[in-house]
């Protein structure tokens, strides 16, 4: 099942933000916010693939949920470009199921919307 052409995401503040389908090649798709431009854009980019031989045990999918926000340094219109990525690697087999994903989303979840955020940009670990 596809997500809808276009997805509403709360930004920070609470004011929704529509990201609209800029393109797409089946398996991968990037989104624009509609309230910036393609000089200074901010996108959600989903991206699915495969790693390791199918049927062993390093066979897995990767699911990728990318934010990027770019602007233009208004003295000397050097573009600047912050990514966060977030990957969820699942086996293929094994006994892994949707509840342990579930909980490694939610302490990804909690991580982002705590003081930790300061912590982790200054470096600590």
């Amino acid at each position: 099942m596809a997500f809808a052409t276009d997805l509403v995401l709360a930004d920070n503040a609470a004011a929704n933000k529509t990201f609209s389908l800029r393109k797409t090649d089946g398996f991968n798709t990037e989104r624009i916010d509609q309230s910036t431009t393609a000089g200074e854009p901010r996108l959600c980019t989903i991206k699915h693939s495969a790693q390791g031989k199918k049927g062993t045990v390093e066979a897995a999918d990767r699911h990728l949920i990318s934010f990027a926000t770019t602007k233009k340094d208004a003295t000397t219109g050097v573009l600047y470009t912050a990514t966060l990525n977030a990957t969820l690697v699942i086996p293929q087999s094994g006994p892994l199921v949707r509840a342990d994903f579930d909980h490694l989303i939610a302490f990804a979840k909690n991580f982002l919307i705590t003081a930790n955020v300061d912590k982790w940009v200054r470096s600590e670990s």
